[in-house]
């Protein structure tokens, strides 16, 4: 049958828990029950569907999402190959782009002794500070076009950017000879053109990388930032050499050519992991890219504020070494050895290529040490080798007045400097961890903004130390001021650990007690409940601080070797306590630990905590929002992964789906969820079970008795006042990447156009943004050969649902009206195309495309006398029209064996499309009556249920929709 390529089995291939079986057994339900009788809601929906089938393929699609493996099994190290060819695309990026940061030392020597022999060290160190303050300045930007997926982009205009930059330096200095140099031009094309392309490459080299290596965030890191040190030893090199062989004008273009095409590449291999979470924006605006929250956190205040000093005085080392050595004897510069310098006097050009080859070894080990320290990570790591660095300068480097001692300071130096400059990035995903996921998603913005901080000192100490080597005629000076910088960028590290550490009082020992007995974990659990209640206030004020407490718990031994007895304690108090707070850590501990674990979810069920849950969700609205939050996704979850018993079904009442359908209608009060999207999710999952209670066989339990879909009923009997929900279904629809995600909101979309009294539930100009989107989507699925198997099943599956609901969104709604039928010739092309078999896009078509293109092509206004796509289709309905045996079978109620049989796995289903959305105007919020009386943020009071006779306005037919009012047609409709 058609539906049979959608049907799929739940299986989760790394764990055998019970929510396989019964997942297992809600789509073989699903799928068996194919037949001619099958219906979504027989008490809410008696209305005659056109194509029953398509009901139970729709329900049989699972629309589970895995959020990730438990932390015992999950791989160390990532197992695809993209995530290697990404990593040496990161390391490429900061070859190309701090790498040539690093080589500057070596332009500004032969500036000095070519180039431009009267200008003042000032003025070299002005090139070489705006390279680092306009990569460091748009930082922030490139960060937040990064974690909002548009990585091709940026890289793109970076490479052309980069590429003009450094072929221009090879053409405004004249033929490059003695005094040739043109400052004016150095500034605008190496200090400024080239800078902004540099800046493209920058934060997104650790950024997209650290997006694959979970596990390995650090070290990973580490790998990219050595790219940094091998970009300045080789451009370095080749600057010093070509210069003697051909010209420093050639010289400039072979280094141009080699950084075109190495950035290039980054631009096909670098691409970040399809699974990490989007920060997309609805709008962009300046709250976009800097994001105020961040500074709420002391731990991300001090950590820009230890960057901060450590570019106001780390660069001055490297822009100033040469000249150092030169100006005391130690080396020379060029080819030529002045007299008077010892004999194993080295060219200064070694001494810079030796610092920056000895950070590439520094910031690998450090990297390295850092995953292995556990809850002592980067940043405590980042703090030891910026103390280290800061005694060389003032010590090390003050009394190197021999070449052996300069030799070695550079050496020893350069380790630690690789470290200092390298691990930022690694710092900043240290304190941001692994459990805030809105956070994980702003990463790249969070690192951007840490380092447009930095940019002006990045800009000021080079020009600061300049002037104190002009001004007081020697080096000691600018060893001093770096030194001290450095030192006050580790007083700032050691405020932010203490920081990240007394967030947590006493919590390490408290998890770390003795767990011999149940009576001792239950001390040790009620001395964490009031933990957390007396410093509530003071060092739980965030959800991110919550998540970190609760992982604080989950991740100690005495919740490992006792999971099941804790989890039941906190599931306790959950169905039990009143209290607030013990409330809000209960639920966040149990969302947490089931996400990693899903026998959490279903102690949930087994022990009748969904009625709970909804009962708390009622009432905890205007206590705590955060508590109201994270129950909205618990209910979502546990709901998710396994199928409810009726009686928790029955709990869902009338009154909490209307409740719900008002918090959606209100203003958000949450910057980060302006949507609503927990309560859609509730919404949708609730449908979701419905559809599996409706298409339940005889012999399963509960089958007996009708359950209705109340999501359905009350959107057919009140959906004007509630057409937020609409809006917001269809802007989430454009937006979202996940395959189980889409499938949820295609179901509720598929019913509500197939159910009369829910025809014109969507304003039209609404439709014509659905419209958009699934044409949008349904070019760019592309089950082609290339990807993976699990993703070419998952689009189809997800090609198969889109073309399902397209049919009645064309056929039912206000887009069948004359005058209404938008884009018409758009959806006409492209449904030839999908089934054109030499469209080089997409891959061969399958037999259940053709019907439901077959199907699309029947509705009226699509059709066109004489079309030859239409002579095209019917003969390929002829070459796919059922057999004789078949219809008998579907005449008899007969369903074919091979229903409830998949060759999908878990993994397919929820593999991830991958594509960038187009901008759809945000919901409007139009009323024609006003909702409630909830003002202030009091939601749950005053809670009306309108009275309305529903049998009419749900059981309505065909015919009665032509022949009377629509109950949604509204005078102030948009056309």
């Amino acid at each position: 049958m058609d539906g049979a390529a959608l049907s799929t089995d739940r299986v989760n291939p790394e764990s055998t828990s019970t929510s396989e079986k019964v997942s297992n057994e809600m789509t073989r339900s699903a799928g068996n029950s194919a037949g001619p009788g099958s219906c979504i809601d027989a008490p809410a929906t008696a209305a005659v569907h056109d194509d029953n089938e398509a009901m139970a393929s729709l329900a049989a699609v699972p629309s589970r999402v895995h959020y990730e493996m438990p932390k015992a099994s999950r791989p160390r190290w990532p197992t695809d190959w993209r995530a290697y060819l990404c990593l040496f695309g990161g390391f490429l990026q900061m070859f190309i782009s701090w790498g040539y940061v690093n080589a500057f030392g070596t332009y500004a020597s032969y500036y000095k002794s070519v180039l431009l022999p009267r200008a003042d060290n000032l003025l070299m160190n002005v090139v070489g500070g705006t390279e680092c303050f306009v990569i460091l300045l748009l930082s922030f930007v490139v960060g937040r076009l990064v974690d909002a997926g548009h990585i091709g982009k940026v890289l793109f205009v970076g490479t052309i950017l980069l590429g003009v930059g450094t072929f221009s330096l090879g053409a405004v200095n004249g033929d490059a000879g003695k005094g040739d140099g043109n400052y004016g031009a150095i500034c605008a094309t190496q200090g400024f053109l080239t800078s902004l392309g540099m800046a493209c490459h920058f934060v997104s080299s650790s950024q997209v990388v650290a997006t694959w290596f979970t596990e390995t965030k650090s070290f990973a890191v580490g790998v990219v930032a050595c790219g940094a040190s091998a970009g300045g030893a080789v451009i370095s090199t080749m600057v010093r050499y070509l210069n003697q062989q051909a010209g420093f004008n050639n010289a400039s273009r072979y280094v141009a050519i080699m950084l075109f095409v190495l950035s290039a590449t980054t631009v096909i291999i670098c691409r970040p992991n399809p699974e990490h979470p989007r920060g997309t924006s609805a709008k962009w605006r300046w709250s976009t890219f800097w994001d105020a929250t961040a500074f709420r956190n002391p731990c991300f205040c001090w950590l820009s504020a230890a960057v901060f000093f450590i570019f106001l005085g780390f660069y001055p080392v490297f822009f100033n070494l040469e000249a150092w050595a030169a100006a005391n004897g130690i080396a020379f510069r060029g080819n030529s050895r002045p007299a008077g310098i010892p004999p194993n006097a080295i060219e200064t050009f070694a001494l810079l290529s030796m610092m920056n080859g000895s950070s590439f070894l520094g910031r690998l080990l450090s990297a390295g040490i850092a995953d292995h320290l556990g809850s002592y990570g980067a940043l405590h790591v980042h703090g030891f080798v910026t103390a280290t660095a800061s005694i060389l300068l003032m010590t090390f480097w003050t009394t190197a007045n021999t070449v052996g001692k300069a030799i070695g300071f550079v050496l020893i130096f350069g380790m630690f400097s690789g470290a200092v400059i390298g691990l930022p990035p690694a710092s900043m995903a240290f304190i941001i961890g692994k459990t805030d996921k809105l956070a994980q998603a702003r990463l790249g913005q969070r690192v951007g903004m840490m380092y447009s901080i930095a940019s002006l000192p990045a800009l000021v100490g080079p020009l600061i130390a300049g002037h104190l080597i002009t001004q007081f005629g020697t080096f000691l000076a600018v060893q001093l001021w770096s030194g001290g910088c450095l030192m006050a960028s580790t007083a700032c590290m050691g405020v932010c650990i203490y920081y990240e550490r007394k967030s947590l009082p006493q919590l390490d020992d408290l998890v770390s007690g003795p767990s011999d007995s149940h009576e001792l974990i239950d001390n040790v659990l009620r001395a964490y409940l009031t933990l957390a209640s007396t410093h509530k206030r003071e060092y739980l004020g965030s959800e991110y601080d919550v998540a970190k407490y609760c992982y604080r718990l989950l991740d100690a031994e005495l919740f490992q070797g006792n999971q099941d007895y804790v989890r039941r304690q906190f599931l306790y108090c959950l169905l039990q306590d009143d209290d607030v707070d013990t409330l809000h850590l209960a639920a966040a501990l149990l969302l947490f630990d089931g996400r990693a674990n899903e026998t959490a979810f279903e102690l949930l069920q087994s022990e009748g905590a969904f009625s709970r849950i909804v009962e708390l969700i009622r009432a905890q609205r205007d206590d705590d929002i955060g508590l109201h939050r994270l129950l909205l996704e618990l209910l979502c979850e546990m709901s998710r992964i396994q199928k409810l018993t009726l009686e928790d079904l029955k709990v869902v009442d009338d009154a909490f789906v209307l409740y719900l359908f008002q918090l959606i209608e209100q203003l958000s009060d949450d910057a980060d969820d302006p949507y609503h999207y927990p309560i859609i999710r509730v919404i949708l999952v609730l449908n979701e079970q419905y559809m599996c209670f409706a298409n339940a066989p005889v012999s399963m339990p509960g089958s007996g008795e009708k359950v209705t879909n109340r999501i359905l009923k009350l959107i057919s009997a009140h959906g004007p006042l509630y057409r937020t929900f609409g809006e917001n279904l269809i802007l989430l629809l454009n937006r979202e990447t996940a395959l189980a995600h889409q499938l949820l909101i295609l179901k509720l979309l598929y019913l509500l156009f197939t159910t009369p009294a829910t025809y014109e539930y969507f304003y039209t100009n609404d439709l014509h943004v659905l419209v958009d989107v699934v044409i949008r989507n349904l070019l760019d699925l592309d089950p082609s050969v290339g990807k993976m198997d699990e993703e070419r099943d998952g689009q189809k599956a997800l090609r198969h649902t889109y073309l399902r609901v397209l049919c009645p969104l064309l056929r039912n709604t206000q887009l069948a009206r004359e005058g209404n039928n938008y884009k018409r010739e758009e959806v006409r092309k492209l449904l030839h195309l999908l089934v054109n078999r030499s469209a080089a896009h997409f891959a061969p078509v399958d037999e259940t495309v053709i019907r439901l293109v077959i199907r699309c092509k029947q509705i009226e206004w699509l059709k066109q006398d004489g079309d030859e796509q239409d002579e095209e289709l019917e003969r390929k309905l002829a070459e796919f029209a059922p057999k004789e045996a078949d219809v008998a079978k579907k005449l008899m109620g007969m369903s074919l064996d091979d229903a409830g049989v998949s060759s999908l796995s878990v993994v397919e289903v929820a593999a991830k499309v991958t594509k960038e959305k187009p901008t759809v105007p945000a919901p409007r919020r139009r009323r024609t009556k006003p909702v409630g009386k909830a003002t202030n943020g009091t939601h749950g009071a005053g809670l009306k249920v309108p009275p309305t006779d529903l049998s009419a306005s749900i059981s309505g037919s065909e015919d009665a929709r032509e022949g009377g009012r629509s109950p949604f047609a509204d005078d102030a409709e948009e056309v």
